[in-house]
């Protein structure tokens, strides 16, 4: 949903609106708000990929005692930050 609506908004921005730098008015405000959907849907894609690295990922591996092995998790090369998981 956030990529949707960060894709979404510059799509829109793009393709749409498409203002110039110094508009004001109507379309400078329509393009303030595209922006900040942007920002939020960008916002959105960050959270839930860190809850995912984080939360949901470890919580799978986790032992008979309960124990999380997130540093275990993070230091393969799926837990990496940057193996686009």
């Amino acid at each position: 949903m956030g990529l949707a609506a960060a894709v979404g908004g510059l799509a829109y921005i793009l393709l749409v609106l498409r203002p110039d730098p110094g508009a004001g008015g109507l379309a400078g405000a329509a393009r303030d708000r595209a922006v900040r959907l942007i920002e939020a849907g960008a916002l959105l894609v960050a959270a839930t990929t860190a809850l995912l690295l984080l939360v949901v990922h470890p919580w799978a591996l986790a032992d008979e005692t309960g124990r999380w092995p997130l540093r275990d998790f993070l230091t393969t090369h799926f837990g990496s930050p940057g193996s686009g998981a």
